[in-house]
């Protein structure tokens, strides 16, 4: 039997990384983060305990690639987006659109994220890179409202904001029935109803 190759080694920590992180998620979904026990997760994941904390020194360094692995989806949604020939409207649609595909394709991992959203330790454990992406997202925003020549841009942006949450909230309370593509159609035809 050959020895492992360096990349098939790091192949393998990286499967058994994600295996972990997929495993918490799930959990913290299911039980609440304070409710799942470190044991519970090497447990589910197949691992020992041992081999978890060699990933990972906590439940909450666990969270931290959970939340972080979220932020860095939807900053390449945006970044995905910004690179882009879309006329603003189309880029506000298309945005609705990715949002909706995040959502299906990581059902579990935003319904946990939604409901962390307002537990005041993650607001301050997490309130700088909150902040700083808070920032980033309003300030794309706020360029696509200016360019739709809006009178006023932060009111607007809040309240397209407004309606994909709501969507979006809607949907990871009933994915099966909720009729995704008739709303997303709905909502970019209103749009354009809206922003002649």
């Amino acid at each position: 039997m050959s020895p492992r190759t360096k990349e098939k080694f790091e192949e393998i920590r990286k499967d058994s990384r994600q295996n972990i992180v997929k495993t918490a998620m799930e959990l913290f979904a299911e039980k609440g983060f304070h409710a799942t026990s470190i044991n519970a997760i090497a447990d589910k994941a197949n691992i020992s305990k041992g081999l978890l904390y060699h990933y990972f020194k906590s439940k909450y360094e666990l969270l931290d690639a959970i939340v972080f692995e979220a932020f860095e989806e939807t900053d390449s949604l945006f970044d995905f987006v910004e690179t882009q020939e879309y006329e603003p409207l189309e880029m506000i649609g298309k945005l609705a659109e990715m949002t909706f595909d995040s959502l299906e394709k990581n059902t579990e991992l935003w319904k946990l994220l939604t409901g962390m959203a307002f537990k005041k330790h993650i607001q301050t454990r997490y309130k700088e890179l909150i902040e700083n992406k808070k920032t980033k997202y309003l300030q794309f925003g706020m360029e696509l409202m200016q360019k739709m020549n809006v009178k006023d841009p932060l009111g607007e942006l809040l309240f397209i904001s407004a309606i994909i949450d709501g969507m979006s909230l809607h949907y990871l309370d009933n994915p099966k029935e909720y009729p995704k593509e008739i709303m997303i159609n709905t909502f970019k035809k209103n749009l354009k109803l809206l922003y002649k």
